[in-house]
């Protein structure tokens, strides 16, 4: 029976090790404790995605599992920068992309306090780039479409095997727009624009070939 205990506990601390890697600190605070919605909705939120590039060339170099562990390991590295940004959230990642917001969980009466830090954030992934390839011994690239606005909604899809996922207006935009992004580019949206605008810290140029439903800039 001791034995049958201890594999349970094992077995449940593994679920959670889990759980904290795939959900939102948010999320899982109210997954564990069973307690509050898993519905999060913000009417001011930002929505950042990093997208890596440079990964099909190194599909003939490395074995498939070694590159998806590399790629983790690069995600990782993006916790950790983000965990310099109190405003950032990572929410989740696919084979290439990176998700994180601003404003669905906190912050959603600082818009302004949004924007910069997604935006410094965005600009610390693409310096730290450098190093990270350079440990990993790559030369990935990446680009990121910044967003501002609302609805932007989160929820988690499964109790039983939990995934957070967002979705909005202001993701669609924002991911439309990843894909035919050149490397190494960081884009904003005019919302973000304009509540950065008066920060000299930042270079912000016009984009010449624009949607003509939203304008974006570039860092």
């Amino acid at each position: 029976e001791s034995k049958q205990k201890k594999k349970s506990l094992e077995i449940k601390k593994r679920s959670e090790i889990l759980m904290k890697k795939i959900l939102p600190l948010e999320v899982y605070d109210v997954v564990n404790s069973k307690q509050g919605s898993t519905m999060f909705s913000s009417n001011n939120a930002t929505i950042i995605i990093t997208q890596i590039t440079g990964i099909i060339e190194s599909v003939h170099t490395l074995l498939p599992h070694n590159l998806i562990n590399m790629i983790g390991s690069y995600f990782d590295k993006f916790d950790e920068i983000s965990h310099r940004y109190q405003a950032v959230s990572p929410i989740f990642t696919t084979e290439k992309l990176y998700v994180a917001c601003c404003g669905l969980f906190d912050f959603e009466d600082n818009p302004v306090e949004q924007a910069l830090q997604a935006v410094l954030f965005a600009l610390d992934i693409s310096e730290q780039l450098k190093v990270i390839n350079k440990e990993f011994e790559t030369n990935f690239q990446v680009n990121t479409e910044i967003n501002f606005g609302g609805p932007l909604f989160g929820c988690v899809l499964d109790s039983q095997v939990p995934q957070f996922n967002i979705y909005g207006l202001i993701y669609d935009q924002a991911i439309n727009l990843i894909y035919g992004e050149e490397p190494g580019i960081i884009e904003i949206s005019q919302s973000i624009r304009d509540l950065i605008a008066n920060d000299q810290r930042f270079d912000i140029k016009p984009i010449s070939e624009q949607n003509k439903d939203f304008q974006f800039y570039q860092l």
